[in-house]
């Protein structure tokens, strides 16, 4: 990973609603990202994700949702995929403004991930972790659902580690 000393708690960034949200408030938590689109083919592994958020979130493990076009898979406005979350799944997910994921284009974000791990999203689905001290720790591509034994031993691998 780059060697930057920016961190995700240095963003602020509009969730579903408009509303801004300082990443700082996620201090301290295991944060998985995911860029998501309704219309893809993957959009089964929400039902993963819920799950994952679920057993994990008392730890401190929190699900982000950011709503992209990029593949050209995401027709809804992201208070539309906000209520889709809501009344498809019991997990809070918490969802951002849909944009960009790659590219120039990208939103800020992303661009940082992409610096941070040497790669932006191929697909709709690409999971960055995030560590505990607010910096991606890894990912993992899109076809490699959350329920995959290496993806469960990473998760377990970033809550056992300290805070500090």
């Amino acid at each position: 990973m780059n060697g930057s000393n920016k961190t995700i708690y240095d963003f602020r960034l509009k969730d579903a609603s408009g509303k801004e949200v300082d990443m700082s408030t996620y201090r301290g938590k295991v944060l998985l990202i995911v860029n998501t689109a309704t219309g893809c083919g993957l959009w089964p592994q929400m039902k993963d994700l819920e799950m994952m958020r679920e057993k994990y979130h008392e730890r401190g493990f929190e699900v982000l949702l950011f709503p992209s076009n990029s593949f050209y898979q995401e027709p809804k406005s992201s208070s539309e995929v906000q209520q889709v979350c809501e009344i498809n799944y019991r997990s809070p997910f918490v969802v951002f403004e849909k944009a960009p994921v790659r590219g120039s284009g990208a939103q800020p974000l992303y661009r940082w991930l992409k610096q941070q791990s040497g790669v932006y999203p191929f697909w709709n689905f690409h999971k960055y972790f995030i560590d505990r001290k607010g910096n991606v720790a890894g990912w993992f591509n899109p076809l490699r659902r959350v329920t995959h034994d290496k993806i469960t031993a990473f998760t377990e691998k970033l809550l056992n580690q300290p805070t500090d």
